[in-house]
């Protein structure tokens, strides 16, 4: 590589650090969100009256509302009480608690719905459902997982505190009283708990090891196929990601083996959470003591009914979640004395201000990994584009685009210019190859002549890709998990977070990765809009001589094998890579017309071979 390709690689590399830092430490420094976390105690507390549950059932979906109602008893639960619901809810979050299990029964996020309506949307379809958390979940949030052993039938009394918190109560026969108590911050999205084990009987006690539900990763609505739900928690300085392995069929739908549970260790435990594409639910213990393990069980939710799958095609059959635990060791509990957790619950948007205001590291969530740093500034710049001139988030996508392009447009040149060197000495290239078939040294080096006397250098057609390609994946990571294009739409496009289908022909939902059975074949516009300019694209690059004609017709014929892969992929997506193509093509176009004499004739340079 000459001198010049080398300060333009610096620049660019340089450029791509800067950025993330300018990005996240200049423009959007992050501002932690105060909240109060309870204190941890270890004496014996007087624990308040049962309260009466005389609320009113027409309360319970009411912002501010603290509500009771009853729900039927199951048939292996008739030694329960029915279950008795209470609410703390402010604008954002409604949160449900359950007495059949003294924990947290569900999240409903007020602000955000289930379903986002599109032209294929069958008729009937309730596009105002809350979108929900730990919906129809195995186990409520901070319930014991195995408590038979520990609160019988964990029928649980609660009430509202006389600060608007709300407490779940259970005293076995033994003495043990286990306590838990719940209320609401500052933040919308954040609800503080305690849990609490006292012993008021008459000698110590011996407690088993505590499984607590970490609640149950669950579909976003009844179309999720799962694909994005998952488990991440923090180990210390390591993540540790759970996703996508309850539902996956495998590689180009070829069938595998489903994993049916999980386990990890954790050394030094900061948090855990329950997802989906774009909602989570997180758990973080804020007392000193910790789990020691976290594990996870793939779990079928309930099913649709054989009516709405007949009235809704995409509704899946079989949904499936991931209930999750964390598991903390046996301990002794003297007479008198009380063993305290405390915790603090986010439920709400995979948004990255939001977590990162949260601290605990829990921006996390957004599953950016290593890509984190090319990805994090490019949603920042995205948001920075349509907070400052109110373009919508399609535009948005477009114009960071153009201005990733221009950037590293040299680089892009320059490879260009060199590929098209390298065809021009190609059949040099070739004809020292043959004359010196049977001397390796001398022919490597007659070619490294070649090359350095026409100003081909061949690592510098490869060069961009692995420049780019780490910003190619962190823009791809980013828009996969973009709440901020959930239900946005763009030109024909009425959710940039999913397919812009159209249409759907039925009849043809047999045809393999693209189709839907039993519905038809949607007709989404972008990913053909994406292969089309693909191949344009590959058509105008100037490909090595020295590749084997085969090899040049497979490579410029790529994008209709990626039709099959990203042929429902999110818009958002096809937005940025059929731009991307589009960009390529001009600057393909540019570079090969800017090297032309006036008779539009390329200038011959003579190489001279020594022998």
């Amino acid at each position: 590589m000459d001198r010049k390709g080398l300060i333009v690689l610096i620049f660019a590399l340089l450029s791509l650090l800067g950025m993330n830092f300018f990005a996240s430490r200049v423009l959007f420094p992050p501002k932690l969100i105060p909240y109060t976390n309870q204190p941890t105690a270890s004496k014996l507390t007087t624990p308040l009256a049962p309260g009466t549950g005389t609320e009113t059932a027409a309360t319970l979906n009411a912002p501010g509302a603290t509500a009771a109602v009853s729900a039927p008893v199951p048939d292996n639960q008739a030694a329960r009480r029915p279950e008795q619901l209470l609410a703390l809810s402010n604008a954002a979050v409604q949160f449900v608690f359950t007495s059949h299990g003294g924990g947290l029964h569900q999240a409903a996020l007020l602000g955000h719905t289930a379903f986002i309506h599109s032209r294929t949307s069958p008729a009937g379809l309730d596009t105002n459902a809350v979108l929900t958390l730990n919906l129809n979940g195995r186990e409520p949030l901070l319930a014991f997982v195995n408590g038979t052993s520990i609160e019988g039938n964990g029928d649980f009394t609660l009430q509202r505190l006389p600060d608007g918190g709300i407490r779940a109560e259970k005293v076995m026969p033994n003495g043990l009283a286990i306590i838990r108590e719940f209320r609401l911050t500052t933040n919308s999205f954040l609800l503080n708990a305690r849990v609490r084990l006292e012993n008021r009987g008459p000698s110590d006690m011996a407690l088993p090891p505590l499984e607590v539900s970490l609640g149950t990763a669950t579909p976003m609505n009844g179309h999720d196929k799962g694909e994005m739900i998952g488990v991440d928690w923090l180990d210390g300085d390591k993540f540790h990601n759970e996703l996508g392995w309850v539902s996956m069929p495998g590689m180009f739908c070829m069938s595998t083996s489903i994993r049916e549970s999980f386990t990890g260790a954790a050394l030094d435990f900061k948090w855990a959470a329950v997802h989906n594409q774009f909602f989570a639910l997180a758990t973080v213990p804020t007392g000193p003591i910790k789990p020691e393990k976290i594990t996870g069980t793939r779990v079928l939710m309930p099913r649709p009914t054989a009516a709405l799958r007949e009235a809704d095609r995409l509704m899946q059959e079989n949904p499936v979640g991931v209930a999750t635990q964390m598991l903390y060791p046996a301990n002794a509990l003297p007479r008198g004395q009380a063993l305290e957790h405390t915790y603090s619950i986010y439920a709400g948007p995979k948004d990255l201000k939001t977590l990162t205001g949260l601290g605990h590291q829990l921006e996390r969530l957004m599953g950016y990994g290593w890509f984190g740093i090319f990805a994090t500034p490019l949603l920042l710049g995205m948001k920075l584009l349509h907070n400052t001139f109110g373009l919508g988030y399609g535009f948005c996508i477009l114009l960071v685009t153009i201005l990733i392009r221009a950037a590293f447009w040299p680089l892009m040149a320059m490879s260009t210019r060199s590929a098209k060197k390298m065809a021009e000495v190609g059949p040099k290239i070739k004809a020292l190859q043959e004359k010196y078939k049977d001397d390796p040294k001398k022919q490597a080096e007659k070619m490294r002549e070649v090359w350095g006397e026409s100003g081909a250098t061949p690592l510098l057609g490869c060069l961009p890709i692995f420049v780019t390609f780490p910003v190619f994946i962190g823009f791809f990571t980013m828009l996969r998990s973009a709440i901020e294009l959930r239900g946005v739409p763009f030109l024909w496009c009425s959710d940039l977070s999913a397919a812009d289908t159209l249409m759907i022909i039925p009849g043809l939902g047999a045809i393999p990765m693209i189709g839907i059975l039993g519905l038809g074949l949607p007709i989404n516009i972008l990913p053909l809009l994406y292969v089309g300019t693909g191949l344009w694209m590959n058509h105008t690059m100037p490909m090595s001589p020295q590749m084997d004609p085969v090899q040049q017709k497979l490579l410029r014929w790529m994008p209709v094998f990626f039709l099959f892969l990203f042929y429902n992929y999110a818009a958002g997506l096809m937005v940025y890579w059929t731009a991307n193509n589009l960009l390529t093509i001009l600057q393909n176009k540019l570079t090969k017309t800017s090297g032309k004499k006036p008779d539009g004739t390329l200038p011959a340079k003579e190489i001279k071979v020594r022998s």
